[in-house]
């Protein structure tokens, strides 16, 4: 199946994966080898990474993450998510 999906500037031709199913697919392998993450940090800024917010956001009410790891998800597109920044220049700081 290929999606065609509009990002910054750009158009992105994706053929069954996105940004959504790696992050799924990490916390899922984390979660069966008994791995645990103790922070997550999801940063984007464009709609190509919303799959990644939501995959991030169903992990954490699965749950498939450590109910004492710490999430921060940001971004710049939208207002879906709990933290966001204004700009790239308050990321860096």
């Amino acid at each position: 199946m290929m999606m065609i999906m509009f990002g910054y500037s750009r158009l992105l031709l994706i053929g069954g994966f996105n940004k959504g199913l790696v992050a799924d697919r990490l916390l899922t392998t984390m979660k069966h080898r008994e791995m645990v993450a103790d922070f997550v940090l999801c940063i984007g800024d464009d709609r190509s990474d919303e799959d990644m917010f939501e995959a991030i956001t169903r992990a954490i009410a699965a749950p498939r993450l450590s109910p004492v790891a710490e999430v921060s998800l940001a971004q710049l597109v939208g207002n879906r998510a709990k933290l966001y920044t204004f700009s790239r220049t308050q990321r860096r700081s």
